[in-house]
């Protein structure tokens, strides 16, 4: 199993690490870090960066291998301009396409969540935000706007989102129609950036032939805004909720052992990663095993998930009682499938259509446990706290 992750996920665990972390969903990145590298063969991780941003994920790399992570495990994968731009011209296709499906509803950006859903440097996070809402709101010619593709990835990945929606005049017309809709403000912006960071994302996990396992912000973020879109058209009727069955997550088997992780560890940070390299190396066999049977990059989803499942969750147990541990009394996964993109709700009227096209297209990514549930509520009270101390000692 090859996961590709952002480099705003590195960010996030290289904070809780040094004890700069900015909350909870720090430590979860820490902890989704560590069952990153107990269970995958590889962790990829894209080059095609701003200097300031590489430089800080290539620190944080080095941190981890002076723990004892091997050179092996984590890797840089270098675009060139020309890959990298291709990956972007997917994302547009797949953005507009989506959006002839549906509507944007208004909502209430999640703050906390935002703030750590960008790489580490917001000084150059809130300048890119500010183009974006700029191409978005304000009348700009052509000439701007061909200007603005033709130079965006000058700055590499930091002029991604502008990129993307400027080389595509079809996206940018359909964006400017719903944000002249809505009460289009700078958050709505904000969040826009990341369902284009998360569609990326995946076709450059794509390109480099692994899935891609998104930032603890990120994954939070379109998991709720996924879980409310099943939810709300799950309602409407008893095909619409048989349809919407087969855009739910699938569970993989793989066991989550982050309780054990975090107790072997003490509470200490760097030990957190020095207790996933311990269990890495008796994780083999089980990593040989999700090798066989997952065949990263797969656009139409891996077949037969069922059988997967059973098959790992027996290996599960065997890998748990390798580490000396109980099996909890209820079954908990490391990691589930998320088949379903980020996309707005749909209108009522192109349900089944809208099914149907997401079930055509559906990209994989692996969703951590930890995208879906709290540190703080997957730990117990004394476990969790004497982490979130050490993890966080210079928050305010």
């Amino acid at each position: 199993m090859r996961l590709w992750i952002d480099n705003t996920s590195l960010h996030g665990a290289g904070r809780a690490l040094s004890g700069h972390g900015e909350g909870e969903p720090d430590v979860s990145g820490l902890l989704q870090l560590a069952n990153q590298i107990i269970f995958s063969d590889k962790i990829k991780l894209c080059s095609y960066e701003s200097p300031a941003v590489l430089n800080h994920s290539v620190a944080v790399r080095d941190t981890l291998l002076s723990l004892g992570v091997s050179k092996a495990v984590i890797e840089f994968h270098n675009f060139d301009r020309s890959q990298y731009a291709l990956a972007c011209n997917r994302v547009s296709k797949r953005i507009y396409d989506d959006l002839q499906y549906t509507s944007i509803e208004k909502s209430e950006p999640n703050r906390s969540l935002l703030k750590i859903a960008h790489p580490d440097l917001p000084s150059i996070m809130s300048d890119v935000i500010e183009q974006v809402h700029h191409l978005i709101t304000d009348d700009i010619s052509e000439r701007e706007r061909t200007d603005l593709a033709t130079h965006a990835l000058d700055s590499m990945a930091a002029g991604a989102d502008v990129y993307i929606i400027a080389s595509c005049p079809s996206l940018l017309g359909l964006l400017k129609q719903h944000a002249s809709s809505l009460d289009w403000t700078l958050q709505h912006t904000e969040e826009l950036q990341i369902y284009l960071r998360y569609y990326l994302n995946e076709e450059l996990a794509k390109l480099s032939n692994a899935d891609y396992c998104p930032a603890v912000g990120r994954a939070r973020i379109t998991n709720k805004h996924n879980s409310l879109i099943l939810k709300s058209i799950s309602e409407v009727n008893d095909v619409i909720a048989s349809a919407v069955k087969t855009l739910e997550p699938s569970r993989t088997g793989i066991p989550s052992i982050a309780e054990a992780v975090v107790k072997h560890a003490m509470g200490e940070p760097r030990s957190i990663i020095e207790v996933a390299i311990a269990f890495r190396e008796k994780a083999k066999p089980f990593r040989r095993h999700l090798q066989s049977i997952m065949s990263p990059g797969k656009s139409s989803g891996y077949e037969d998930l069922h059988n997967v499942r059973m098959a790992t969750r027996h290996l599960g147990q065997v890998l748990l009682n390798d580490l000396g541990l109980k099996p909890a009394p209820r079954i908990r996964d490391a990691f589930e499938v998320q088949f379903l993109g980020l996309v707005p709700i749909p209108s009522i009227t192109k349900l089944l259509d809208w099914i149907e096209y997401r079930i055509e297209r559906r990209r994989i990514s692996f969703m951590s446990e930890f995208a879906k549930i709290a540190a703080d509520q997957r730990l117990d009270f004394n476990t969790f706290s004497r982490l979130h101390r050490k993890c966080c000692a210079t928050a305010s």
